[in-house]
């Protein structure tokens, strides 16, 4: 657990102690976040409590006495099995997607959460939401033009209920929008539209059930934007389901298929946002993820996607584009204007390589084996040679 920036991290600590009690704010606010990286907690701990299991590990070491690295990776241990014997009990959020659904009730299960996406919430649900101490909007008390959903979980604190919903929410609106947006064609929209055609609704609140007292907290979305449309059509429902079912059947028999599962909410998150830098630079983030880059060099990202898309015309000099115009964004905040261009273009390209990963992944045992995959040559004589020189050192070596 420890790390070897704990003792700095200790000695600041001690040092910001004030005599009378308590600590000096700021040096205290900057050594408690460093040792939110400092500490490997528990996976099973998630973001939303860690901060607060991290400063309960502070209180435990400063009753122990002078804060040092091992009372210090004590005191962090010990708030840490405190959180993990907490007792796992039923939690429900109530949330939203946009737009409405064709079904009137639709029900999935991801990563232990089940999910119902209705037209309507139990009653106490909707009374919780408008009580006045639920400090709810009108607006959001009870969404319009919407399906509902209802996701149920076992958990120990409603701040861990939320994250495995909304990530298994996430998990589904990535899975659907990948299945309905597909290589489909985005031209600029001259306005703030997101990419994603279905997104998450703009309040989530954290129930026990059949409980209607008002919720002592929830979550808002900080970047929401409505679609136009409220109903999802027929036809997109039809196939979206369709493709639904045939990556479902794909994800199954690849062995890495936590890692694509973990990409698909990424992507989803992505196409929330109409800030069009961010979703730009999130799904090139995606392209590195998906050629097993993301500790290499750009220039090996846009040969492995090469692999793929080379054999397209201009898809190459498109990738070098893009990644000269990433690396403005991010290096000198001076990339061409046309951003929701890039984010759309760069999104058919992970678009492509996520469809690969779904067709092939099974050949491969792990995410980093298929990016060795993609950095074999293109040209299949080149390939043909490679051969040729293995067998030959096979032949050598026996």
């Amino acid at each position: 657990m420890a790390s070897p920036s704990l003792s700095t991290i200790a000695a600041a600590l001690e040092a910001a102690r004030l005599p009378t009690g308590g600590y000096e704010g700021f040096q205290y606010h900057k050594a408690s976040a460093a040792l939110l990286s400092a500490l490997k907690l528990h996976p099973d701990i998630p973001p939303g409590e860690r901060s607060k299991v991290i400063h309960r590990g502070i209180t435990l070491a400063a009753a122990s006495g002078p804060f040092t690295e091992s009372t210090l990776a004590a005191g962090a241990r010990a708030a840490e099995s405190e959180y993990l014997r907490k007792r796992i009990q039923r939690f429900q959020v109530a949330t939203s997607i946009h737009p409405r659904l064709p079904p009137s009730v639709v029900t999935r299960y991801i990563s232990g959460v089940s999910l119902v996406l209705s037209q309507s919430w139990p009653a106490y649900i909707i009374t919780s939401r408008r009580d006045p101490g639920s400090r709810i909007t009108s607006e959001d008390q009870l969404p319009h033009d919407s399906t509902l959903v209802l996701a149920e979980v076992l958990a120990r604190t409603p701040a861990e209920a939320f994250h495995h919903c909304n990530r298994a929410i996430s998990l589904l609106r990535g899975l659907w929008n990948f299945a309905l947006t597909f290589r489909s064609i985005r031209l600029m929209s001259g306005g703030p539209s997101p990419l994603g055609k279905l997104r998450i609704g703009r309040v989530h609140t954290v129930h026990v059930p059949g409980d209607s007292a008002p919720v002592p907290t929830h979550w808002y979305e900080g970047v929401y934007s409505r679609p136009p449309r409220t109903t999802l059509s027929s036809r997109d429902w039809r196939l979206m389901t369709r493709n639904e079912a045939v990556i479902r059947r794909s994800l199954r028999s690849i062995p890495y298929s936590s890692d694509l599962w973990a990409g698909l909410a990424r992507y989803a998150e992505a196409l929330e946002s109409a800030d069009f830098g961010s979703v730009f630079l999130r799904m090139w983030a995606l392209l590195e993820f998906l050629t097993a880059t993301e500790h290499l060099r750009n220039d090996v990202t846009v040969q492995r996607a090469g692999f793929v898309f080379g054999r397209e015309p201009l898809a190459m000099a498109l990738l070098a584009h893009l990644q000269n115009q990433r690396n403005q964004h991010v290096h000198q905040d001076a990339a061409d204007i046309a951003l929701e261009d890039f984010a759309s273009q760069t999104k058919d390209f992970v678009d492509g390589l996520f469809s690969v990963h779904f067709g092939r992944g099974h050949r491969h045992a792990s995410r980093d084996e298929f990016g060795r995959f993609l950095s074999l040559p293109s040209d299949p004589a080149a390939l043909a040679s490679q051969i040729e020189l293995r067998q030959d050192a096979i032949r050598f070596l026996s």
